[in-house]
């Protein structure tokens, strides 16, 4: 096989950073060895599985979507870029617990995570994604995708495992894989560059106005906020309502017109202002970033998302529906600027330079899971799924919407 110039260049593109990915690269340089932004996905799997088959399926996803393949330089840049090279090595490790016990299959796993969680990943070297396949039973495996939240985000997980089962499928029934090559993230990091800076300064001015430091943790009792990341004191409480509290929370929604998102808002907001006293409090949001008016970017697989500050005024005197109503026409007024980089809205504030903007974010959890996925129709089933994640924030609230709505903290 001959190749040319172009085909034997190790790097295909090069391209600048979004913004949330910029503060990733740096809150990860800077908490090395603490598991921060680390992704783990596990999967339970029922069914045989043909390993060489699922490797060759994982390897074909990871060449066919850029993003997969990026690593991330900064030390002989300016500004740091993306480098997405022509080829990676798709490392799958493979795990045989048959002979332990179920309690003794996961002190294994959870070893092993946790140990991934203090190595990390490199980010100068791809890939920044790895795949683990743990056989509990012959036909009873646990699968683990492994990957730095900087190469994407929560929507593109639904998106990535669909590709990667129609084209197992494929392979299993000696089928060339059909899967498309979806509109590639360098175009979005080029609208990024086309938006007008101005207005955006203008809004964020006017929204952070008159605060010049985070609504306080008063729950804290002293623990330093540099140390959050830290990984010993980084832990998950999950809680699920009952499918009666979560239909009423839904019922409540619909009437007052507001979306879920806006209602936990509001209970952030009203929880922040009791515990600081304040009656004006700040903290961040994660918002899912994609721009309708960029065509076909349901489908890009990168980090679209963005954590923005919201600031909430809490008014005892206010009645409930018309201050969820406000709260709702504020999301609404952010879209228009919510591509914003954090740093530069720090820099428009009354923030010292170098003060954070908040200390808790709240991130509802609205990525969209294909039907595909949920109704089985692939050569295995995946019988349940747990997606982790621990950001740099002092508190950070995920509510995870479903039949049992979930809060995990």
């Amino acid at each position: 096989m001959t190749t040319d110039k172009t085909t034997s260049n190790p790097i295909e593109d090069v391209y600048p950073l979004s913004p949330l990915q910029q503060g990733m690269l740096f809150h990860s340089l800077l908490h090395e060895d603490s598991g921060v932004y680390l992704m783990q996905d596990r999967y339970r799997i029922g069914g045989a599985i043909d390993e060489g088959a699922f490797l060759e399926s994982w390897r074909q996803v990871v060449a066919l979507h850029p993003s997969l393949r990026a690593s991330f330089q900064w030390k002989t840049q300016k500004q740091p870029v993306q480098v997405i090279h022509r080829e990676v090595k798709v490392p799958l490790d493979t795990l045989d617990l048959r002979g332990l016990a179920p309690h003794e299959q996961e002190a294994r796993i959870r070893g092993v995570l946790e140990d991934e969680q203090k190595i990390g990943f490199n980010l100068s070297k791809p890939p920044l994604i790895r795949f683990r396949l743990v056989r509990l039973a012959d036909e009873s495996y646990e699968f683990i995708r492994s990957f730095h939240h900087i190469l994407m985000d929560a929507w593109c997980i639904s998106l990535v495992t669909v590709d990667f089962l129609k084209v197992y499928e494929a392979l299993c029934n000696d089928r060339t894989p059909q899967i498309k090559s979806p509109r590639p993230f360098r175009d979005y990091i080029q609208w990024l560059q086309r938006q007008d800076a101005g207005k955006a300064e203008q809004f964020w001015r006017g929204q952070l106005r008159g605060l010049n430091a985070p609504t306080p943790l008063t729950v804290d009792n002293g623990v330093s906020r540099d140390r959050y990341t830290d990984a010993v004191l980084v832990a998950d409480q999950l809680i699920h309502l009952s499918e009666d509290e979560t239909q009423a929370l839904a019922t409540f929604c619909r009437h007052r017109r507001i979306t879920p998102n806006t209602f936990f808002q509001g209970v952030w907001s009203l929880l922040l202002s009791r515990y600081s006293g304040q009656r004006d409090v700040v903290f961040g949001v994660t918002v899912a970033g994609r721009p309708a008016e960029l065509t076909g970017v349901a489908e890009m697989i990168g980090l679209f998302i963005n954590t923005l500050p919201l600031r909430v005024s809490v008014d005892p005197q206010a009645t409930l529906g018309d201050w969820l109503s406000a709260l709702q026409g504020l999301n609404v007024e952010m879209r228009d600027y919510e591509h914003t980089p954090l740093t530069d809205i720090q820099g428009w504030s009354d923030f010292p330079r170098g003060e954070t903007l908040f200390d808790s974010i709240l991130v509802f959890e609205n990525a969209p899971i294909d039907e595909q996925i949920l109704d089985g129709g692939f050569e295995f089933s995946l019988d349940g799924m747990d997606h982790s994640v621990h950001t740099h924030y002092g508190l950070t609230v995920v509510i995870l919407p479903g039949e049992q709505l979930g809060i995990r903290v």
